[in-house]
């Protein structure tokens, strides 16, 4: 059976074979193969996940909080990160690398993850909003003095201080919503 990949909605159409009931479950194809990825992927959300309840900021070096919310080896810096944006039920992705820069693109500020086309200006995300960065082989965060500032699980994070970023982790740059999701491949 034939089928059809629509990437501008990442929708994949089945059509029926000709004469084939539609009370009828339709055979499916083997899978598709996945598209090349991009330096940041954005994909609907498919399950929107209550926020876990707010635990404290790790600051680098401090204590680690136990009870990840999802079976993750937090010694291993991921392949890949992924947001959900809880405003607009998207999830943006982006490769992780040395250091990458949260915030609204334009013209003379570049950013490696752009939270502009989700209300990022309306919901208080600075041009330089957030830092991701390895530090120590571990994965860290900052917030880069934003006026909006930035909450890591419910508390509010000191400008310029890094913070572990964990899988599962709550961001909340200004008042835009964003859940961490860690990629390991």
């Amino acid at each position: 059976m034939a089928s059809e990949f629509d990437e501008k909605n990442t929708t994949v159409v089945f059509p029926m074979k000709e004469n084939q009931p539609t009370s009828e479950p339709l055979a499916l194809p083997p899978a598709l193969p996945a598209p090349a990825p991009a330096s940041t992927t954005i994909l609907p959300s498919v399950n929107a996940l209550p926020p876990p309840a707010a635990q404290p900021p790790v600051p680098v070096g401090g204590t680690q909080v136990l009870g990840s919310p999802a079976p993750v080896n937090t010694n291993e810096i991921p392949a890949r990160l992924q947001f959900l944006v809880r405003e607009s039920g998207v999830i943006v992705e982006h490769e992780v690398e040395k250091v990458l820069i949260i915030g609204r693109r334009n013209s003379s500020t570049p950013v490696d993850i752009d939270l502009a086309d989700h209300a990022g200006q309306d919901l208080g995300i600075s041009r330089n909003h957030l830092k991701i960065e390895i530090i120590n082989k571990r994965l860290t965060i900052r917030d880069l003095e934003t006026v909006n500032g930035t909450l890591l699980n419910g508390k509010q994070m000191k400008a310029h201080q890094p913070y572990e970023l964990k899988h599962g982790d709550e961001l909340k740059p200004g008042r835009m919503h964003l859940k961490v999701y860690f990629i390991h491949r």
